[in-house]
């Protein structure tokens, strides 16, 4: 049996995916059949009938129709070029099936060593995300609290951060040498494999090398139907990218158990940043289910861990909301 059969004959034209018919179109001078004969147009000098499984459904004058016929056939055009586009993306499927299980068996080996001793490393402390939204301007740092970074939130100097995330290199080619370079030996550092496919996203191994950063793989696939996902065990899977570093960043602190978690600059509001110099075309807006998503996660496997938004703008009311400088 082939995968992929399309035939063309002097009056039908058929689409055959695994010996199931998915198009087939009859025609002739005066009638035409479509979805395996279910539905028939006929047409005579002065009428045009349409019927289904048999039964007339429709009758009226040419003239009056014409219009319609003419955008009916156009559709059918553009519903047939679809097919034939999926279709294409169809061939490759087993190709890309085989990639990315060879893609995820490599990351679950790198993901064993990378992450199996960070799990349960927060138990009973406090952790602060800070993100890059322009409320990380009015932060007042919280004491005694482990701080994780994510893009060039290390470069706001009254704060220490000990681990950083990155994981596009398009973003970060203006600081990435600096971030290379911060409390060496001091912060841990982890750079994304993360829409590697795309030109330039990538963050070079050699960087990588400079920071003795770890270098992780997020879920960001090229493959037709992709969803990204939070994950719960980084050990052994691709952390959910879901279009933001700081989701990654945050499944690596649900996965270190903290008895809290601030979120920082996670404004969720726009496209502006604490640092407007380097203002971001990124509407992180567009992120609010995948938010709702991780709340879910959190509650699940982690339902005494406290997730507080500080300052909050996008986020008002999903977490518990805290406003530093009120009584």
């Amino acid at each position: 049996m082939k995968f992929i059969e399309i035939k063309k004959s002097a009056g039908v034209s058929s689409i055959k995916f695994m010996g199931i018919t998915l198009y087939k179109e009859k025609f002739s001078p005066s009638k035409k059949s479509f979805l395996s004969g279910m539905i028939s147009i006929k047409k005579s000098a002065k009428k045009l009938s349409a019927y289904f499984m048999g039964i007339k459904i429709y009758s009226k004058n040419i003239r009056d129709l014409y219009p319609y016929i003419k955008k009916i056939e156009e559709d059918n055009k553009q519903m047939y070029a679809k097919i034939m586009s999926y279709l294409e993306e169809a061939r490759h499927f087993p190709e890309m099936i085989s990639r990315l299980n060879q893609r995820n068996l490599a990351t679950a080996f790198a993901h064993q060593k990378i992450f199996s001793s960070f799990e349960n490393c927060f138990a009973g402390k406090d952790v602060v995300l800070c993100a890059t939204g322009p409320s990380l301007k009015n932060f007042i740092p919280i004491k005694n609290a482990v701080y994780v970074g994510v893009n060039n939130t290390f470069q706001k100097e009254d704060l220490i951060f000990d681990y950083l995330f990155i994981h596009d290199f398009r973003g970060a080619k203006s600081y990435i040498e600096e971030a290379n370079n911060y409390r060496q030996g001091k912060c841990k550092k982890f750079y994304g494999i993360c829409a590697d496919f795309i030109d330039g996203a990538l963050i070079p191994k050699t960087h990588a090398a400079k920071a003795n950063a770890f270098y992780y793989r997020a879920d960001y696939e090229e493959t037709p139907f992709w969803q990204p996902r939070h994950v719960y065990d980084i050990s052994a899977q691709p952390l959910g990218c879901m279009t933001s570093i700081v989701f990654p960043a945050l499944q690596f602190i649900l996965w270190g158990n903290p008895r809290r978690i601030y979120l920082v600059g996670c404004d969720t509001s726009g496209k502006s940043h604490w640092d407007e110099k380097n203002n971001s075309p990124y509407d992180a807006s567009c992120t609010i289910n995948e938010w709702k998503q991780f709340k879910h996660l959190a509650e699940i496997y982690y339902p005494e861990t406290e997730i507080i938004s500080v300052n909050p703008v996008g986020l008002k009311d999903l977490f518990i909301d805290l406003y530093q400088g009120e009584k």
